[in-house]
């Protein structure tokens, strides 16, 4: 099952990064946080391409040299979705993030966490094993270290999804948030490693849909629409000297 599962998450992170990408078009601002969202898409898409064609590959150098890269964009890119989140709470005028300090600690925090999680990642190096798991192939570490860079990310994340709810009156960053925990601390043993890959998705859904309503307050907006509004910020742009 889990053979199936990981090709169509990675067809609908597909699907999320070219909304992002049609969406951050349509936008007369270049926004740091959305960029820093549609990156770490690409990388979760990576991660879930790499399961996906683990067991055609089979065991070998070039399988875990792309886990290697797998781990290490995780750890890169992941603790950078707190300051998404803090850029969403910025343009919705959060008052708490407001303030140049509160912005410059978020950004301290997630690089710091960058900083840790890929000098655990290169430490663990050599600490790789083969593991399969209904139909899938790939490699992990065979002693993993506590992953608290992701908690206290998806922590932050939530905790900003309160205070978008409280002042937008829009719950998507919190539950998405909420749903990540919860999958993230159900046991591996138990349900495997295909649950948090699902929960992923739902929460990087639930971001790119907040996006979508920051550019679009009654968060309608057709294909068509977006296209057309596309076309009007290109020629807008092109327009100015």
């Amino acid at each position: 099952m889990a053979a199936i599962l990981y090709p169509l998450f990675t067809v609908a992170l597909l699907w999320l990064f070219f909304r992002l990408w049609k969406l951050r078009k349509s936008s007369e601002k270049r926004l740091v946080g959305v960029l820093i969202l549609q990156v770490v898409i690409f990388s979760l898409i990576y991660n879930n391409l790499v399961i996906s064609v683990g067991s055609l590959l089979g065991e070998g150098n070039l399988l875990q040299s792309l886990s290697l890269v797998r781990f290490l964009l995780h750890a890169t890119f992941t603790p950078l979705l707190m300051v998404t989140a803090m850029e969403f709470a910025v343009r919705v005028e959060v008052r708490w993030v407001q303030s140049r300090l509160s912005r410059i600690v978020i950004w301290l925090a997630a690089v710091s966490l960058m900083g840790f999680g890929v000098v655990v990642e290169w430490l663990l190096t050599g600490d790789l094993g083969l593991e399969a798991f209904l139909g899938t192939l790939r490699y992990e570490h065979l002693h993993g270290f506590p992953p608290f860079p992701a908690f206290l990310t998806i922590l932050v994340v939530t905790i900003l999804g309160v205070l978008i709810w409280r002042t937008l009156k829009w719950p998507w960053v919190l539950i998405g948030g909420i749903v990540m925990f919860v999958g993230s601390v159900i046991p591996s043993d138990l349900v495997g490693p295909v649950v948090e890959a699902g929960v992923e998705v739902l929460w990087i859904g639930s971001l790119v849909a907040t996006e979508q309503r920051l550019l679009t307050p009654d968060y309608s907006l057709s294909e068509g629409e977006l296209e057309s509004r596309i076309s009007q910020v290109a020629a807008g742009r092109s327009k100015k000297p």
